[in-house]
């Protein structure tokens, strides 16, 4: 299908018909197709908490095809909407620490300063804190992704199902790679105390060039436990999960995110202004 061309102003006239006093109108700048007609997305605020949706379509008045629209429109609008909010957080994080802490790891150990048994934690240590980068680097790249797809759709001027499913298709990778950035170094979290009591040890000291002197002793069980815990359960619902396949991981929460989905969309219903 050819680009969609967005009639700004009469999307407006629309929207206003169904807007209430002292509120705020969003129109999604992406129409779902039916029937060859386009159908638009539409939420109203007062205050800063949703007061009601609206389906806008400036070419039809078919009801059935109004109540199609809204599934697809949904569940796109959430899932760029998680991607624009919690994946931006996620892909901003700073990690300059971890790579002071890797390069760290890195020098003690080609020091050859250590026995036998702190060589296996160090290493162990060393593979997490470089796993968590690589995975952070993915991350990244999957906001990219993602981010350039909805522009793509926006400049298109409409989604199709296929849009909506790869859309939705980012939240599942976007939880994996946190949930593979924390679960090792939640498993071994007490690796930490090890390296921070050894790192006045005279061989050792030498290699500490950290740019706050306080980075060992944040990344102790003591003082990350809570966090690493915490991050761990939202990605993982709470429940043991590290004996699952990518593809296994993925299905779960899909099935939740669709879950989520299903209640959201029988609340828009409940509150929808039109037809």
């Amino acid at each position: 299908m050819e680009k969609v061309e967005l009639n700004q102003e009469k999307l407006i006239k629309l929207v206003k018909k169904h807007k209430k006093l002292f509120e705020h109108y969003f129109i999604k700048p992406y129409a779902y197709i039916v029937n060859d007609s386009l159908f638009y997305f539409a939420s109203f605020e007062r205050r800063g908490k949703t007061t009601g949706y609206a389906i806008l379509s400036p070419n039809s008045n078919n009801e059935s095809d109004y109540m199609k629209a809204i599934k697809p429109l949904l569940h796109y609008a959430v899932s760029i909407g998680n991607i624009s909010n919690d994946g931006k957080y996620r892909a901003n994080v700073d990690f300059r620490i971890l790579y002071e802490v890797r390069d760290y790891l890195k020098k003690v150990i080609e020091g050859n300063v250590l026995d036998s048994d702190n060589c296996i934690i160090y290493q162990r240590s060393l593979d997490i804190i470089q796993n968590m980068l690589d995975n952070q680097a993915r991350l990244i790249n999957t906001y990219k992704n993602a981010i350039e797809k909805f522009e793509q759709d926006k400049e298109k001027g409409y989604i199709t199902d296929d849009d909506m499913q790869e859309m939705k298709g980012f939240i599942p990778i976007f939880m994996r790679l946190q949930y593979k950035q924390f679960v090792d170094r939640y498993d071994y979290r007490e690796d930490f105390d090890v390296i921070y009591n050894n790192r006045n040890n005279k061989e050792i000291k030498q290699f500490d060039e950290f740019s706050d002197s306080n980075t060992l002793r944040e990344m102790t069980s003591k003082k990350a436990e809570n966090d690493l815990k915490n991050a761990l359960t939202e990605v993982s619902y709470g429940r043991d999960l590290r004996d699952k396949t990518d593809d296994q991981y993925d299905q779960i929460v899909m099935d939740e995110l669709n879950k989520e989905l299903d209640i959201l969309l029988k609340r828009v219903k409940i509150n929808l202004r039109n037809p």
